[in-house]
């Protein structure tokens, strides 16, 4: 039996978390905001990771800033 803490699935709060972030919240605000809206104690190390895994990023890639710039 493996040790350490059962897995979580934020899956089901990504599109709120993506939200919440491109709102300008930091990751520590919306690892609160899970705890408080839904009673999860998700460490912040894995609410970066599934933001890395989803792709989720706050600011754009180099070539679509070229783009809106022009």
């Amino acid at each position: 039996m493996p040790g350490g803490r059962p897995p979580i699935n934020l899956d089901n709060y990504q599109l709120e978390m993506a939200a919440l972030f491109h709102e300008g919240l930091t990751f520590k605000q919306i690892t609160k905001h899970l705890h408080e809206q839904y009673n999860l104690n998700v460490n912040l190390r894995t609410i970066k990771r599934c933001f890395r895994n989803w792709r989720i990023v706050r600011c754009l890639p180099t070539k679509v800033k070229e783009q809106v710039k022009k």
